[in-house]
């Protein structure tokens, strides 16, 4: 009997009534959400337009952040606080209600802050509609100064909805600046270092290059550094600071790579025949349609040790490192070929070992 008057409470039965509210959204929440997104889902397949499929993907998260905020907030306005806080009850409201504002901020701040990301395809699709063409190097970047910036408004506005004074936190920006300045030296190098390289563009994300010790891909550029991945899969993060004060290498950026190395044939070979493979490699390389025509050396050098050094210097019609192989291993081969032909051997430094056995 005790325990069907407890029941009998209004604060008991608030408690029970939000309790009940909050186990039905914790036990339907996955299936319900997942429907819904289902339904929605299947409805933006159909239409031609992309934008609707990127909205539900930036919403996704947030949304089921918001809808959780939403049922804690119902479940604190079914429950009889009062009963607890008495003459405090304006005070816990208003906290809920701030807590609640602050949830809808974030919301609206998270969607916006994955749009950024999300909505890369869409913003290149507009701008090429207006013939305007943006460096991949530079929409990385844009876009994490766009999060920032989202981020430092969503604080901003959250904290002017518990109170804070915003404009004195602004005012606080100024006077720390320098002490903020002396602190961060090294940040600020190479946020500078990275601006330098957005507007010099010596590279680009893709590109091959060499910044110092460190050979590899650029990857990414973010405000303080650049990542560049290795041939050997490893990823090198270098300072912005040190990437802008350093000699650039950029691979990528050439259309030609060259060849070049000696040709040591046999000293027994006659005059006539060290013309007729000078000429005809020489012949081979100006039709070779992979060689570039505008540099080709082709020269009997010098007298080596014990050889006649024949000295090769061209390029390829390729920066790729595995067309650049290929490239070079067919012109060695009809290289072979023609000192074949004129019976031309190489030069193989040759050592008389000398072996004496005891009788």
């Amino acid at each position: 009997m005790d325990i069907l008057k407890i029941l009998e409470h209004s604060f008991i039965q608030s408690v029970l009534y939000g309790a009940l509210i909050l186990c039905l959204f914790l036990l339907l929440r996955k299936r319900v959400t997942k429907i819904i997104f289902h339904i929605v889902e299947k409805s933006t397949k159909k239409t031609k337009t992309n934008l609707d499929d990127i909205l539900v993907k930036v919403v996704r998260k947030p949304l089921k952040m918001l809808l959780t905020m939403t049922v804690f907030y119902i479940v604190y306005q079914v429950i009889d606080i009062e009963f607890l806080v008495g003459d405090h009850i304006e005070s816990f409201n208003a906290f809920a209600l701030n807590f609640y504002k602050s949830s809808i901020i974030i919301f609206i701040m998270w969607v916006m802050y994955n749009a950024t990301d999300e909505s890369k395809e869409f913003f290149a699709d507009v701008l090429e509609a207006f013939d305007i063409a943006l460096d991949k190097l530079i929409e990385p970047f844009i876009s994490k100064v766009f999060r920032l910036i989202i981020f430092v408004i969503g604080i901003a506005i959250v904290a002017s909805e518990w109170g804070f004074d915003v404009n004195g936190f602004v005012a606080g920006l100024g006077i720390g600046g320098l002490a903020f300045a002396l602190a961060a030296k090294d940040t600020l190098s190479n946020m500078f270092g990275g601006a330098v390289i957005i507007t010099e563009k010596p590279f680009t994300i893709g590109d091959w290059i060499i910044v110092g010790d460190v050979e590899g891909t650029v990857e990414d550029i973010n405000i303080r550094s650049t990542k560049i991945r290795k041939f050997d899969k490893s990823i090198v993060t270098v300072p912005n600071s040190r990437v802008a004060d350093s000699n650039i290498i950029n691979f990528s950026k050439r259309e030609i790579r060259r060849i070049s190395y000696e040709l040591k044939i046999h000293i027994d070979t006659s005059i006539r025949d060290i013309k007729a493979v000078v000429a005809e490699i020489n012949e081979m390389l100006i039709d070779h349609p992979e060689i570039n025509n505008e540099t080709i050396f082709v020269n009997f050098s010098k007298f080596g040790e014990g050889s006649f050094n024949l000295f090769l210097y061209y390029f390829s019609n390729t920066s790729d490192w595995g067309k650049y192989l290929s490239i070079t291993e067919d012109t060695n081969f009809k290289v072979m070929e023609i000192l074949k032909a004129h019976d031309v051997k190489l030069a193989v430094p040759l050592k008389e070992i000398k072996m004496e056995q005891s009788v």
